[in-house]
C-alpha cells in the first residue's frame, strides 16, 4: 500500500519508525532466562522433563508480537482512520495467501495448542509469522524516502551492537560469561549462573546458536557494502560529515562480521556471504565501464574469502561440497531393525539376524535361514553369539520393569526389545525410560548421504516425505518437531542424532512446507521471487547516487544471502524479524525509485 500522493513529514518526527527501529536494534540483542515446562513428555520420544531454561527465544517472541499488534494498529488507523486512498504492491498478493495458509493450518492442526503458544526450542507461534507478515507490510506503507536515512542510522547502532557481542566472544571476552552478564539475564530466576554450550571463542552474539550468526551476517553485510562502496558526501555544509562517518563506521563493523563469522565456524554464512558478492558482480556488470574495479573487487572478495575462510574451518567448506556431489553412498552396518510379531529382525552387515523371547522367556536367535545359532555365556548376563559373522554382538536378559527383556549390543550401543506384555507384541525401551513401538522412518533423496551439510541430509531424508501429507495445509505453526519422526531411532544412532531431539529441519523451504503446508511455501517464494526480479531489473539499471537507492541495493542483496543460508539454515525468530522489516523496506525503496523513474546514463 502507498499513498498516491506522497505526505510530507517533518524530519524531526519519526514516531511511526518506533515498531521497525525496535525490530531491527533491541529484539536481536534480548537475552533473558525464561523458565518453562516444555509439556513434550507425553511423547515417547522426548524425556520426562518440566523444566526447561531459555534465555534467547521466548522473551524475543514476546516482545516482537507485541510489536506486530502495534504495528496492526497503526495500520489499520492509517488505512481506516485517516480514510488515504491507496495502492498495495504486487509482492504482498501471494504474501496475504501465505499468511492466511498458515493460520489455517494451525487452527486445523492436531496440534493447534503449541502453535498459538510456541514450542520448546522455537518460540515461533502463529502470531509470530504472521507478525512476520505484518512487519514487513508496515515497512512497506509507512516508510517514506525521508525515513529511510534516520532508520538505516538507527539499524547501523542495531548492528554495532551485535557485532561488539560477537567480537567479546570471538576475543574470550564474552559479555554472557562475565557477572554482570549473567546477573543480567538470571534476574527474576532461581539460578544465578549460566552453562554455555559452545567453545569460549565460538561467536553466538545473542542469536542461540552460530548457524543464525551465519543467516545474521549474511543479510547484514551487504547493507554495509554498499555504504563503503557508494560512500558520497552530502551536499550541504550540515550532512558532509554524517556519510563520512557512516562509511568509517559501516568499515569497521564490516571487518567484525567478517571476524565474527569466520570465529562462528558457520559454514552456511560463509556461502551465503559469498553468494552475495556474486550478486554484486552480476549487478554491476551493465555499469563495468565505470565501476570496473568494483566488480573485480567483488570477484576477489568472494573468492578469496572462501578460500580464507576454508582455511580457518580446516577445509569443512571443501570437504562438505565434495561430499555433496560424491557419487559414493554411505552404507550402513546396522542397517535396519524390524520388529514381526514374532522376533526382533537386524540387518548387519548384510546379514539378517533373528531374535526372540520364547514362551519360556528363553533367548533365541536365529540367521535368516531359520538356523539356531548357539550362544556362549559371557560376563555378566550377557551372551556371545557363536558365529563369526556375529562375533561382536552380545545379547543380554534381565527384567525392565518387571518385564523380562533382552539387550542387545552392537556397535557400542544396546537395544531393549520385550514382549513380555498384554499384547504380546515386542515393544522398544528407549533411551528415556518408555516402552513404545519400534519403527523406521521413510526416507528420500538424501538416503545414503545422511552427512551431507554436517549431518543435515539425515534431517532432510526425513522431512521430504513429509511433505505429501502437508500439500493443501501443514502441520501448523511450531508444530515441526511434533510430526518429524523423532523416533526414528535408529536412523538417529547411525547419524549421531542419538539423545536429540529434532525440532527444527535445518532448512527454510522444509520448514515452511511441513508446518503452514506447499502451496504456503509456493506464496512464500512467489513473494520473494517477485521481489528479486523486481529488485535485479531496478539496480542493473538504475543510478546508484542516491541514499535511497544504496539501501535498497544492499537490502536487495542481503535478503538474497538470508535466503540462499535458508537452504542450510531454517527461519528463527533470533533474525526472522529483521529479514522481514528490511524486506518491507526493500520494497518500499524500490517503489519510491520507480515512481522517480531512476535511468542510467552511464
Amino acid at each position: 500500500m502507498k499513498n498516491l500522493q506522497a505526505n510530507q513529514k517533518s524530519d524531526q518526527h519519526h514516531y511511526h519508525l518506533i515498531p521497525l527501529i525496535f525490530i531491527l536494534v533491541i529484539i536481536p540483542i534480548i537475552s533473558k532466562a525464561y523458565v518453562y515446562d516444555p509439556k513434550l513428555s507425553q511423547f515417547d520420544w522426548f524425556p520426562y522433563l518440566t523444566e526447561w531454561t531459555d534465555i534467547f527465544l521466548y522473551y524475543k517472541s514476546v516482545f516482537f508480537t507485541i510489536t506486530a499488534v502495534v504495528m496492526a494498529f497503526m495500520i489499520l488507523g492509517k488505512r481506516f482512520i485517516e480514510d488515504q486512498h491507496a495502492v498495495t504492491a504486487i509482492e504482498f498478493y501471494p504474501l496475504a495467501l501465505y499468511a492466511g495458509l498458515a493460520l489455517l493450518s494451525t487452527l486445523f492442526s492436531q496440534y493447534r495448542s503449541y502453535g498459538f503458544a510456541g514450542i520448546y526450542e522455537q518460540f515461533e507461534s502463529i502470531w509470530v509469522l504472521l507478525g512476520y507478515c505484518i512487519a514487513a507490510y508496515y515497512a512497506y506503507i509507512f516508510v517514506e524516502e525521508d525515513d529511510v536515512a534516520y532508520l538505516m542510522r538507527w539499524f547501523l547502532v542495531g548492528i554495532a551492537l551485535s557485532t561488539a557481542l560477537g567480537l567479546s566472544q570471538a576475543l574470550s571476552h564474552d559479555f554472557f560469561r562475565t557477572e554482570l552478564g549473567q546477573k543480567i539475564v538470571t534476574s527474576g530466576t532461581q539460578y544465578n549462573s549460566l552453562d554455555f554450550n559452545f567453545e569460549k571463542d565460538r561467536v553466538y552474539m545473542s542469536l542461540y546458536n552460530p548457524n543464525y550468526v551465519g543467516s545474521y551476517i549474511a543479510l547484514v553485510f551487504p547493507v554495509l557494502i554498499c555504504f563503503i562502496l557508494f560512500f558520497k558526501t552530502g551536499k550541504t555544509a550540515n550532512y558532509k560529515l554524517v556519510p563520512i562517518l557512516e562509511c568509517i563506521a559501516s568499515l569497521l563493523m564490516a571487518a567484525g562480521l567478517a571476524f565474527c563469522l569466520i570465529k562462528s565456524a558457520s559454514k552456511s554464512g560463509i556461502i551465503a556471504v559469498a553468494a552475495t558478492f556474486f550478486l554484486f558482480f552480476l549487478i554491476l556488470i551493465p555499469r563495468m565501464k565505470k565501476y570496473w574495479y568494483l566488480g573485480i573487487l567483488a570477484l576477489v572478495v568472494m573468492i578469496g574469502g572462501i578460500f580464507f575462510a576454508d582455511r580457518a574451518l580446516n577445509h569443512l567448506l571443501s570437504d562438505s561440497i565434495q561430499n555433496l556431489f560424491s557419487k559414493e553412498k554411505t552404507i550402513y552396518a546396522l542397517e535396519s531393525i524390524t520388529v514381526t510379531d514374532k522376533d526382533v529382525v537386524f540387518l548387519y552387515n548384510g546379514d539378517e539376524l533373528h531374535f526372540r523371547l520364547t514362551e519360556n522367556f528363553d533367548l533365541e536367535v536365529t540367521d535368516a535361514a531359520g538356523t539356531s545359532l548357539p550362544l556362549e555365556k559371557s560376563d555378566g548376563f550377557r551372551y556371545a553369539i557363536a558365529d563369526k559373522r556375529f562375533s561382536d554382538i552380545t545379547i543380554s536378559q534381565f527384567p525392565i520393569e518387571e518385564h523380562m527383556s533382552m539387550g542387545i549390543d552392537i556397535l557400542d550401543n544396546t537395544w531393549y526389545f520385550s514382549n513380555d506384555n498384554e499384547t504380546g507384541e515386542y515393544l522398544h525401551y528407549n533411551l528415556y525410560g518408555k516402552w513404545t513401538k519400534f519403527k523406521m522412518a521413510p526416507s528420500a533423496v538424501f538416503t545414503g548421504r545422511e552427512y551431507i551439510a554436517t549431518n543435515r541430509g539425515y534431517i532432510w531424508s526425513r522431512t521430504i516425505p513429509l511433505l505429501k501429507k502437508y500439500i493443501l495445509l501443514g502441520s501448523g505453526a511450531d508444530t515441526f518437531s511434533l510430526v518429524y519422526p523423532n523416533d526414528d531411532y535408529l536412523g538417529m544412532s547411525n547419524c549421531g542424532y542419538t539423545g536429540q531431539t529434532i525440532t527444527k529441519p535445518h532448512n527454510l523451504y522444509l520448514q515452511i512446507g511441513v508446518q503452514t503446508g506447499v502451496i504456503s511455501l509456493l506464496a512464500f517464494l512467489a513473494f520473494y521471487l517477485i521481489y528479486f526480479i523486481s529488485s535485479f531489473l531496478l539496480y542493473s539499471k538504475c543510478k546508484l547516487d542516491s541514499y535511497s537507492s544504496k539501501v535498497g541495493l544492499g537490502i536487495f542483496i542481503g535478503s538474497f544471502g538470508y535466503m540462499v543460508s535458508g537452504i542450510i539454515n531454517d527461519s528463527m525468530i533470533t533474525v526472522a524479524p529483521i529479514f522481514w522489516a528490511m524486506i518491507g523496506i526493500g520494497i518500499s525503496i524500490n517503489m519510491q525509485l520507480k515512481k522517480q523513474k531512476y535511468k542510467t546514463t552511464e
